[in-house]
């Protein structure tokens, strides 16, 4: 039976025409499977109404079983369920639906058929993620450097209202190099994860952590009366050996710092000079910082 006849029987043909043309529709029977489709749905999914009549839907949805169980649930009580689904079409697409399952019931209470109302967000998210991806380091997921920049101008003009200062942490890790080239790539990849995780763990407000490239971080500190404590933090927790697959890696880290407004009220200035602070942190072969300076 096609989706208009249902319609046609329970509701009338004015209220079908209106939901038709502003959903994709689907009738489930109670324990749902696809028992109708409106030409919206067959259409995102490049399915015919004989190619899934009568299939579970949640076969079609991308790893949702605990999902669709838990809809199942909230129907047989009664209760509408939205969820964020992710449909698979005929030609493998992954498409977002926003989703809407209600209950349908006959004249003596009992459940007949769920109704799904389903918004394809498909291009909305897609745009959503890669604005997010736009911003962050692919490999971490922490903010780049193109997010850095956007921060440390609002940073500098919140400082400059308020005439307050922040740092620029800027630290790599020691070595990085030779654990590459010895262990390789992937095990290189997963350390700066795994380091990523523990800098993100720092217990102190108004700190924002930047993952630039390769083995270079950011750390701006709003609050500069932390940032002492923010260094012996960042050094202890780099003491600790990194476990990656069945490598015990120990490596140590160098910090570089520059200061808003004493040593530039520009943002490329001031992570420069962080930079070079940071090599000459290096050039020691310790894990140690210096903080600019000028005479």
């Amino acid at each position: 039976m096609g989706m208009e006849n249902l319609y046609d029987e329970q509701n009338g043909k004015a209220f079908y025409n209106v939901i038709n043309h502003s959903f994709l529709l689907l009738h489930l029977s109670k324990t749902g499977e696809i028992l109708a489709a409106n030409d919206l749905f067959l259409e995102l999914s490049q399915y015919t109404l004989d190619e899934i009549h009568l299939t579970h839907y949640d076969t079609l949805l991308n790893n949702e079983k605990d999902s669709f169980r838990n809809m199942k649930k909230a129907i047989s009580q009664g209760k509408q369920w939205k969820a964020d689904n992710q449909l698979v079409t005929k030609n493998g697409e992954v498409k977002w639906l926003e989703s809407t399952y209600m209950p349908v019931f006959d004249d003596e209470g009992n459940l007949t058929r769920i109704l799904a109302l389903l918004v394809d967000r498909t291009e909305a998210r897609n745009a959503a993620e890669f604005k997010n991806l736009a911003f962050r380091n692919e490999l971490t997921g922490l903010p780049n450097r193109r997010q850095l920049l956007t921060v440390m101008d609002s940073l500098i003009s919140q400082a400059s209202e308020k005439e307050t200062s922040f740092a620029v942490m800027f630290m790599d890790l020691n070595n990085f190099k030779s654990i590459n080239d010895t262990y390789g790539h992937d095990t290189g990849d997963q350390l700066l994860i795994e380091a990523g995780k523990r800098l993100s763990q720092l217990p102190y407000e108004s700190v924002h952590l930047f993952h630039l490239s390769g083995d270079e971080f950011i750390i701006l500190l709003e609050d500069t009366t932390y940032m002492y404590s923010v260094i012996d933090y960042i050094l202890t927790i780099f003491k600790n050996d990194f476990h990656i697959g069945t490598s015990r890696l120990n490596i140590s880290a160098s910090m570089g710092i520059s200061l808003y407004p004493t040593h530039s009220t520009k943002p490329k200035r001031l992570l420069q000079l962080a930079d070079q602070a940071m090599y000459k942190a290096k050039n020691k072969s310790v894990p140690v910082y210096e903080t600019i300076t000028f005479v």
